[in-house]
């Protein structure tokens, strides 16, 4: 079977619980909760998951990708910005998740500072990550407003 049809499904459980996670963590530690500190703990194992499912069928829709088109100047540079963004996303989400799971119920201080912003980074990076394979998919009119591409790229 191949799996990249599976990519455009996949995507969405990096997107959505990711940050969710890092959102159950921030409230757990804020109103001292360890069931929101367990919600997030799943929410960001499925995350991770489908963060590492998404990469993988990325990867094999990719090389399908190039076989049948040649990007070239721009688009070439965004395809290019959004393979290196999935691979460091996923990586970092794997990383964060084993320290995680590692320290589950015991991380406090300045540790707990640390891995907060580590995976708020991690959001801010996946979501990055999505509006680059958005914009291979639906197009740049948004990075045209924002002057980021010119209309010519398209």
């Amino acid at each position: 079977m191949n799996p990249a049809p599976l990519h455009p499904l996949l995507i969405h459980y990096p997107i959505a619980l990711l940050p969710l996670a890092w959102l159950a963590d921030l409230l757990a530690t804020l109103f001292r909760r360890d069931g929101l500190r367990t919600t997030g703990l799943f929410l960001f194992i499925v995350g991770t998951l489908g963060a590492g499912g998404a990469w993988w069928t990325g990867r094999v829709r990719a090389a399908e990708g190039a076989e049948m088109l040649e990007f070239t100047g721009q688009l070439e540079q965004v395809v290019a910005r959004h393979q290196t963004l999935a691979t460091v996303s996923s990586i970092s989400a794997g990383v964060l998740l084993l320290w995680r799971i590692g320290r589950h119920g015991k991380m406090a201080g300045k540790e707990l500072t640390v891995y907060l912003i580590a995976a708020l980074i991690l959001s801010g990076l996946v979501v990055t990550t999505a509006y680059f394979g958005g914009w291979i998919t639906h197009g740049a009119p948004l990075l045209e407003e924002l002057g980021v591409l010119s209309p010519a790229a398209q």
